[in-house]
């Protein structure tokens, strides 16, 4: 089956959960890796490839970039902007829509460590005020 069309973000058909094959998976008795839903990524990699402290295997950044939602995304599915910035930040997960290069593999450990921001946030000119830090919500 084909799911390009369904795998790009439109704002008419904003949905792409599509299933996605496993390449971290042994290949079943057909050949095939396990295949999972692109929403269902953290809980497939829990389920399937973590140890009982969160670690994993590291995660290529081809699979990375296939089950990344946009910002743009979860708006229009109803999330709002900053529960979604808020999951980023409470989960490890790089605060953009823009992975770069240099983020090549992605650790399941890192899930609930806070991480600083990157180099582009910090130097970022967007006229907003710094997110507060979860000690400054308190």
């Amino acid at each position: 089956m084909q799911y390009l069309n369904a795998a790009t973000f439109k704002t008419t058909a904003p949905c792409t959960n599509v299933p996605l094959h496993c390449p971290l998976c042994h290949l079943g008795p057909a050949g095939q890796p396990l295949t999972f839903w692109k929403y269902c990524f953290t809980q497939h990699m829990v389920l399937h490839h973590t140890d009982k402290n969160l670690k994993s295997p590291p995660v290529p950044f081809d699979l990375l970039e296939k089950v990344h939602i946009s910002l743009a995304e979860g708006m229009e599915m109803g999330v709002s902007s900053k529960s979604m910035m808020k999951f980023r930040e409470d989960y490890g997960i790089p605060n953009s829509d823009a992975f770069e290069a240099p983020l090549r593999e992605w650790d399941m450990s890192q899930l609930g460590r806070k991480r600083t921001g990157s180099e582009v946030s910090k130097s970022s000119s967007s006229g907003r005020d710094a997110s507060p830090t979860k000690i400054q919500r308190m």
